[in-house]
């Protein structure tokens, strides 16, 4: 007698759905979500005019921030102060600005603004602009975006000590972190970057500090920024006392892990820093991470996964038990924020040298062992199928 099949194929479309929804689920890290800009993550950058600006210095304003702003996650925009007196810009218009030239403010996606000195010529106007976008500490920091597993700023103090002990803490998190690349859902071949920013490059980096948050009379301590996918923040700004190893690399474990872990979106969607994306910086991504940030339907997908997967509730630092860290799952003593930094080594440990496991010695990583598990999947189901046609077959002659 041949089996009724009614109740078979239904049961088997579910098992083939459970193997397709879990590949999907560990499609993307949350490096890879960092990649993708959404709206709410532009830079604006306001210039204010009125009616005693000369025209000529307005139209030279538009033509510069077109190309100066170019690829960059800065929007401008020319708002007229006479007859545009409802602009919801207009709460960051300087009081008492002389609008003979035009006032320019950039504002942050958190409602944060700065004034920027804008030049008069044609030329120094193009640079100006330019720097709220690029500097040399942010071409560094693109250089190693996406080639390495995130980059780690060490933004340094007035204290030489100081400096050295935050630099060793993170040096020993960055080793930490690298030894276990493999353990990772999409191991990166690169061990994080670090850049360290001196005392005598704020000059140049102001817009970059200020859009992290950091004013002059923070910078007297050092601070550390862990930076990744497209110059989005991970977590909060350590400074002083809260830089310790275990803090950090809790901090550089969630830029590896699984954006459908259950982590807080607020702590992994952190703010991205003003910079320049072009082209170059897209065909890195699609060779590096195997997909287009920029596509629209990539957009679409990891927004219903940052809807649907992420819970409302923090982990890792800013848990009950912040002990426990939440990519590999043990937990250990540390230092709490307040409390005085642990022995640090005399020695510190050279980032570069620190280099991931071999290929050869590496495991598949989890989203490759789900690919091959779903492959098995609809050899089994085919399978199936054809045993069951075949009885079909025979039991009808």
């Amino acid at each position: 007698m041949i089996p009724k099949t009614s109740a078979f194929f239904p049961a088997v479309f579910f098992v083939l759905l459970f193997f397709v929804s879990h590949a999907h689920a560990c499609r993307y890290t949350v490096r890879d979500v960092g990649f993708v800009q959404f709206p709410g993550d532009l830079y604006h950058l306001y210039c204010f005019v009125g009616d005693q600006t000369p025209p000529a210095r307005i139209e030279a304003f538009d033509r510069a921030a077109l190309v100066a702003l170019m690829d960059s996650n800065i929007q401008p925009e020319i708002v007229r102060t006479d007859s545009e007196p409802d602009h919801p810009a207009l709460r960051y218009f300087p009081s008492g600005q002389n609008l003979q030239s035009p006032a320019c403010v950039l504002v942050a996606p958190d409602g944060r603004s700065l004034l920027l000195p804008i030049a008069e010529t044609s030329d120094s106007l193009m640079t100006s602009l330019e720097q709220a976008c690029d500097s040399p500490v942010r071409r560094d920091i693109l250089e190693h975006l996406v080639k390495s597993y995130c980059v780690v700023l060490l933004i340094e103090g007035q204290d030489a000590e100081a400096n050295q002990r935050a630099l060793q803490h993170i040096q020993r998190a960055i080793e930490r972190i690298t030894g276990l690349a493999d353990q990772l859902p999409k191991p990166v071949e690169v061990n994080p970057y670090l850049v360290r920013i001196s005392p005598k490059s704020f000059p140049n980096e102001q817009v970059l500090l200020w859009g992290m948050n950091l004013d002059e009379e923070a910078l007297n301590d050092p601070h550390v920024v862990a930076l990744y996918g497209r110059g989005r923040r991970m977590g909060p700004v350590l400074h002083r006392d809260e830089i310790v190893e275990s803090r950090l690399f809790s901090l550089l474990g969630l830029v590896g892990a699984s954006c459908e872990c259950g982590l807080d979106r607020s702590l992994i969607m952190g703010m991205p820093v003003p910079l320049r994306w072009d082209s170059t910086m897209r065909s890195q991504v699609i060779e590096s991470a195997g997909f287009d940030a920029e596509n629209p339907m990539v957009k679409m997908e990891i927004g219903q996964i940052l809807a649907s997967g992420l819970s409302g509730e923090t982990v890792g630092i800013s848990s009950e038990n912040p002990n426990t860290d939440p990519l590999f799952g043990y937990s250990e003593q540390v230092v709490e924020f307040g409390a005085e930094s642990a022995p640090v080594v005399e020695q510190p440990v050279p980032s570069r040298a620190i280099d991931p496991p071999s290929s050869e010695e590496r495991k598949p990583d989890l989203y490759t062992r789900t690919v091959l598990w779903t492959i098995a999947g609809f050899g089994v189901v085919i399978l199936v199928g054809i045993v069951i046609a075949v009885r079909r077959g025979l039991g009808s002659k």
